[in-house]
């Protein structure tokens, strides 16, 4: 059945400010329970992770979701490779944004935030990867369950983590 532009691009848009919004509460809250001090360091290390975040996503989501919409055949072939090329990246990147806030000085609570930020990098590039994927199928109504779950998660396990 087909969708129309109207369709995907309400199911797109309720699924990014859905995601946001829990993004922004659980932020919120974070904030509060870690103090300035943390949460700055924690800031720091998702600053750090973004300057990087060219080197795993060089534009292939874009070229992925363009040529399996012209080719939906192309779309497994694709996807592995598209995949080993992030997984193949983060692993020379994360070791690389730790060095670089070490060599920067930062140590103690703000070099482990800068290591952690590897692990919330590698969960933004795969979600972003599978959002490519649903939209190159013209699933956005997939795209947006799967933009707020992955943020459930996200929220859910940081929270279990920090004892929220």
């Amino acid at each position: 059945m087909a969708r129309s532009a109207l369709q995907n691009a309400l199911a797109t848009m309720l699924g990014q400010v859905g995601a946001r919004l829990l993004a922004l509460g659980y932020y919120a809250v974070l904030a509060r329970k870690v103090g300035r001090a943390l949460y700055g360091e924690l800031g720091l290390g998702i600053a750090v992770a973004v300057l990087f975040v060219s080197l795993i996503e060089p534009g292939l989501n874009a070229l992925l979701i363009r040529d399996c919409a012209r080719d939906p055949g192309l779309l497994k072939r694709r996807l592995a490779e598209d995949l080993g090329f992030k997984l193949a990246s983060l692993a020379l990147v994360w070791p690389v944004m730790v060095a670089v806030g070490w060599a920067l000085g930062y140590r103690d609570t703000s070099l482990w935030a800068i290591a952690l930020s590897g692990g919330w990098l590698l969960w933004v590039q795969l979600e972003e990867f599978c959002a490519a994927a649903l939209i190159a199928q013209e699933r956005m109504d997939l795209e947006g369950s799967l933009r707020v779950g992955s943020k459930l998660l996200l929220v859910g396990s940081g929270s279990l983590a920090l004892g929220l």
